[in-house]
């Protein structure tokens, strides 16, 4: 990892000791939940030009992102989930899980993991994301939680999204 860049990253609702913290201990920036797409790639595109100007070249700020993730996704593996997920299977999906960098990375995190693509647990990888938006639906529908606040932050379980009917509903069945 290159340490010349470091960016801190926090769940919402941190208080602002947390922030000071991650800033004196060398932070050039702070990422907040929940950011715009907008501000977010104006913030890479200042760690570009900051980069750049150091002479850092752009595999090397690759290949700390590429780290950064890795030790992130291995945090919260060991802080959030039960203490027999850490010497469990962890089901990768996403664009990530072709990255076999990023995937070397994780395994170097997480030795006392078995890692597989969500295709070789039986899950179709390609329909992940799909179906978690089906999960939520049917949770929004049912009036039920979707949120984990102990996970994303949030200060309370909420149902997540709406369901605004149109002209031709006719009621969930």
């Amino acid at each position: 990892m290159n340490p010349s860049t470091l960016v801190a990253e926090r769940p919402a609702g941190e208080m602002e000791e947390d922030i000071v913290q991650g800033l004196e201990a060398g932070a050039d920036d702070y990422i907040t939940k929940p950011f715009s797409y907008r501000t977010l790639m104006a913030r890479i595109d200042a760690l570009l030009r900051r980069t750049a100007a150091r002479g850092i070249t752009e595999e090397d700020l690759v290949a700390t992102v590429t780290a950064f993730t890795a030790e992130s996704v291995a945090l919260h593996v060991r802080r959030d989930l039960p203490h027999s997920a850490a010497s469990a299977e962890l089901i990768t999906c996403g664009g990530g899980a072709n990255n076999p960098m990023l995937i070397k990375r994780l395994q170097e995190a997480l030795p006392e993991c078995r890692l597989i693509s969500a295709d070789e647990a039986g899950f179709p990888g390609r329909a992940i994301e799909a179906s978690a938006f089906a999960l939520l639906a049917y949770l929004t529908a049912h009036g039920l939680p979707g949120n984990l606040p102990r996970i994303t932050g949030a200060t309370h379980r909420a149902i997540l999204g709406k369901i605004i009917p149109g002209r031709a509903f006719r009621g969930l069945r």
